[in-house]
């Protein structure tokens, strides 16, 4: 989490990294989780707007608010079953596919 902070702090200041056109976060990362950087993608000048897609082993729904309510585009609960977890390609193309271009 606190990795993903500083790559953050980094775009589009002198670094050349350009904002990632998608962001999958994990809601349970070390130091920072999903939803803190969340919260500073969406305050980032360049990676305000950009699909945010949320993947979380809890079906909480206390997670999905709070999710929701930082700014993510979706909300995904990882499945215990790889089949199932293969669909999470389909919802990305979904959300890539429904932003502006």
């Amino acid at each position: 989490g606190s990795e993903a902070a500083v790559f953050i702090e980094r775009v589009g200041k002198g670094s050349g990294l350009p904002c990632p056109d998608l962001f999958l976060l994990d809601l349970n990362l070390p130091k920072l989780d999903g939803c803190e950087l969340l919260v500073l993608l969406r305050a980032h000048p360049l990676c305000g707007d950009k699909p945010v897609i949320i993947i979380s082993s809890s079906g909480a729904e206390r997670d999905r608010r709070r999710a929701t309510d930082a700014g993510a585009t979706r909300y995904y609960q990882k499945p215990s079953e790889l089949k199932e977890f293969m669909k999470l390609g389909a919802l990305v193309r979904e959300v890539v596919e429904a932003e502006p271009h």
